[in-house]
């Protein structure tokens, strides 16, 4: 009566749950300032570098007394290594995707967010769908990687 469960089998709960809930966090504790969970982080001016070593690279946080913004990712991830960058003073986030698949594909970047951002894939504004706590983007993945870019609006 409750109809299909999304997610079923002893062996997948906890397979799913490793690829559900690996996140790399980027948070501003009130007592100790910003610390990075799952991630590498360096201070690099006022930039905040954070490799993610989540293991899965596909969802990065930015958490503050201010704001909270997730970018997940439905495929592909964050390429290997390389930092995602926060700059709390530009309000900007941006990191480099890599293709997972190899071929072309559409990647869907969920961004959630109750802010307003601006989008740039590979430095070109690309269209995007919002609702009230997030917004949706269709990237066009077809190189080994890409660079994604959130520039936050003033209110």
């Amino acid at each position: 009566p409750r109809g299909a469960w999304n997610y079923d089998g002893e062996a997948d709960l906890g397979n799913g749950a490793i690829f559900r809930t690996a996140s790399t966090i980027l948070a501003e504790d009130p007592l100790f300032g910003w610390f990075s969970y799952g991630g590498i982080q360096e201070k690099k001016s006022e930039d905040f570098h954070v490799v993610p070593k989540d293991g899965v690279r596909n969802t990065f946080w930015v958490v503050s007394e201010d704001s909270k913004t997730g970018l997940i990712l439905n495929r592909d991830g964050f390429k290997k290594e390389v930092p995602v960058i926060y700059s709390p003073k530009n309000n900007t986030i941006q990191a480099t995707l890599e293709n997972r698949a190899m071929g072309d594909h559409l990647t869907l970047l969920n961004i959630v967010t109750a802010d307003t951002w601006e989008v740039l894939f590979d430095g070109q504004p690309i269209k995007f769908t919002k609702s009230e706590r997030s917004i949706t983007v269709e990237l066009p993945i077809s190189q080994a990687q890409h660079t994604i870019q959130l520039k936050k609006q003033s209110n």
